[in-house]
């Protein structure tokens, strides 16, 4: 019997129903992003609370949002996996593989493996931004003395 669109559409809301299912019955439990707690770096004026990472029950991957008072910033340094900022409010000055442009919200930048980049916010107010990694707790090589961009 030849399957058509009706027939992919009722598997995906199948699937979809099913996860659903699942999310309110605690197998799957969304992060409620203000339950999270923040986490302070008063040097560096930024502040991060994880929302998806082994706690909650990811094995290859982690979330953050991040706020970046102004003057805030993070020194040069690289990664060996990816990496996506997402700035959802405010202006972040970067700092990528020695080009500097300005992301403002909403936007967002992929950062490739080995790239050396940085940060500052050198805007009057806070910036807030998501940043994506497709690992857990992925090693930042920093440039050495920890420069600021």
């Amino acid at each position: 019997m030849k399957r058509g669109i009706a027939d992919d559409f009722r598997q995906l809301w199948v699937g979809a129903t099913t996860m659903l299912e699942d999310t309110y019955s605690g197998k799957v439990a969304p992060t409620e992003h203000d339950q999270q707690p923040w986490q302070h770096h008063p040097y560096w004026q930024v502040a991060r609370r994880d929302l998806i990472g082994a706690l909650a029950g990811a094995q290859h991957c982690e979330l953050s949002e991040q706020q970046a008072e102004p003057g805030g910033y993070v020194p040069i340094h690289h990664h060996d996996v990816e990496e996506i900022i997402t700035v959802l409010s405010g202006t972040l000055s970067v700092m990528m593989d020695g080009q500097y442009f300005e992301m403002h919200a909403p936007s967002s930048v992929l950062i490739r493996p080995g790239v050396e980049h940085g940060w500052r916010n050198k805007s009057m107010s806070s910036a807030t931004f998501l940043v994506y990694f497709p690992a857990q707790d992925p090693v930042s090589h920093w440039r050495e003395p920890k420069s600021k961009i």
